[in-house]
């Protein structure tokens, strides 16, 4: 059996269900790979993967508020062009957490406990909010998460939230999605709209999609 990279995220997205009936799954993988096999399996995988990104599609200029390094409890943030290929890092704990109701409770359906961060960008046409479901790491998986190489990172990829996705609402558009396991820095890069992504562990987000 090969190892392939999707292997992971379908056992996220099994992890995810809030219904899920973990003995149940315990015996469905253990009918078809031993403890041993599905922990080589996960590991390959993770050392295949490499850094997740979040990448930004547009043709226009976007400005992004950044959180400023700061040991004070209250963060100033400032505008600054997110520039084309530019790879930046923002650290996800100085992120505020997101205030809109209606949306939160949208969320907490599927993700109960989960905090939601947001990020907000600017365009010459209109307001985006980027938000972040923070996404913990499974017990089973922390052995293997204290071995990853980028593990400040998260495990895996981004996963859209499709309930909240190219909202609309109050003259801001919303993208939301769920981080990798037990990320705490995105890794966010800027890329015009006709550029072809080919790596197989980033999330795109298209801003100019009509």
């Amino acid at each position: 059996m090969l190892p392939q990279p999707i292997f992971l995220d379908k056992i996220i997205q099994i992890l995810s269900d809030e219904n899920l009936d973990a003995k149940n799954i315990k015996k469905c993988i253990n009918s078809f790979l031993s403890k041993k096999d599905f922990h080589a399996i996960l590991e390959l995988n993770i050392k295949m993967m490499n850094i997740a990104k979040l990448i930004l599609k547009s043709d226009e200029t976007l400005n992004i508020l950044l959180p400023q390094n700061s040991n004070c409890k209250n963060i100033n943030y400032q505008a600054q062009e997110l520039e084309l290929k530019k790879e930046i890092d923002i650290n996800l704990n100085d992120l505020k957490n997101c205030n809109n109701e209606k949306i939160i409770e949208t969320i907490k359906q599927t993700y109960q406990n989960n905090l939601v961060k947001e990020l907000d960008l600017s365009s010459q046409k209109e307001k985006i909010k980027i938000l972040f479901i923070l996404n913990e790491v499974p017990k089973f998986l922390k052995s293997i998460y204290k071995e990853c190489e980028f593990k400040e990172y998260g495990l895996a990829n981004y996963l859209e939230f499709d309930e909240i996705w190219d909202f609309y609402e109050n003259n801001v558009r919303y993208f939301t999605v769920l981080t990798p396991m037990g990320a705490n820095k995105i890794k966010l890069c800027l890329k015009n709209t006709q550029e072809i992504e080919d790596e197989i562990n980033i999330m795109e987000i298209n801003l100019d999609k009509e």
